[in-house]
């Protein structure tokens, strides 16, 4: 084409009939093709799509039955492919895929606080089984057990793919193409989804940390002498005491460093805190 010379190559899209090509597609395929907008095309239509293609005199015509309703849906989620923007006037949520992914990441998050740990994990393997159940073309996501390896349940690469971008837009977070693939059962994909989504406790004020202390001194004073567990608090508590202490007491080293630096006066300011510590 760029010397002038005829010459055409077809983007074809599904053909009903089997082929080479298409002959190894199961039903998982088939069903993420269907959910992509793309639908079977007769032999027929193929045919025709074809004599229009030579007619259009473009190097590169795309030839495929487009499913509209379907492509519309997968924009309403978030997942349709940028290709097909151009055929379906894409949703307000989709315009702003980016902080609506976000806003559907932080709602998640939120609910997530609210809940123990129990609650959590069974929200987010939820989240997970119903995800991979919608891959797989299914419409029971107890065929979906946690401890079963994804690769066990039918998927491929293309499966671990789609599964992984609809996380995305259900968590908000970035998450890695090969997620299905670091993370093989449902079960150590929701705790890995689990650890992102709940970001680590702020440290305790010494406030919070008195309360806690308070709380605890009255625990104790209730607690029976004879009871069989209180050499093992006891050893516990002198335990926390001695660390706390040890992260109180100066490195020799930097005190000795310290002292090979500083002047007169700060040495005799040195001695008297000392002094008046003791």
């Amino acid at each position: 084409r760029g010397s002038g010379l005829p010459g055409m190559s077809v983007a074809w899209g599904l053909w009903a009939q089997d082929s080479g090509m298409t002959g190894h597609l199961g039903r998982v395929d088939r069903a993420r093709l269907a959910r992509a907008g793309i639908r079977p095309m007769a032999t027929s239509v193929a045919l025709e799509l074809f004599d229009v293609a030579l007619a259009a005199g473009q190097a590169t015509p795309v030839a495929a039955e487009i499913d509209l309703p379907a492509l519309r849906a997968q924009a309403g989620d978030g997942l349709m492919p940028d290709v097909f923007e151009g055929l379906v006037r894409l949703p307000v949520q989709r315009r702003n895929a980016t902080s609506g992914t976000a806003a559907a990441g932080s709602d998640l998050a939120q609910q997530l606080s609210t809940m123990d740990e129990s609650g959590r994990r069974e929200l987010v393997l939820t989240l997970v089984r119903k995800h991979a159940t919608t891959v797989l073309g299914r419409t029971d996501p107890s065929a979906v057990t946690p401890a079963r390896p994804f690769k066990d349940l039918g998927f491929d690469s293309l499966a671990a793919i789609e599964l992984r971008n609809r996380l995305v837009t259900a968590t908000g977070i970035e998450l890695p193409a090969t997620l299905a693939f670091d993370y093989p059962t449902p079960d150590s994909l929701a705790q890995y989804l689990r650890e992102r989504l709940q970001p680590a406790a702020p440290p305790l004020r010494p406030a919070a940390i008195l309360a806690e202390l308070d709380r605890l001194e009255t625990a104790l004073s209730t607690m029976a002498s004879e009871e069989a567990d209180r050499p093992l608090i006891s050893a516990r508590l002198i335990s926390m005491v001695a660390k706390l202490a040890q992260t109180q007491t100066p490195d020799k080293t930097d005190v000795r460093e310290r002292m090979d630096t500083a002047t007169a006066d700060e040495i005799f300011d040195f001695i008297d805190k000392e002094f008046r510590q003791s």
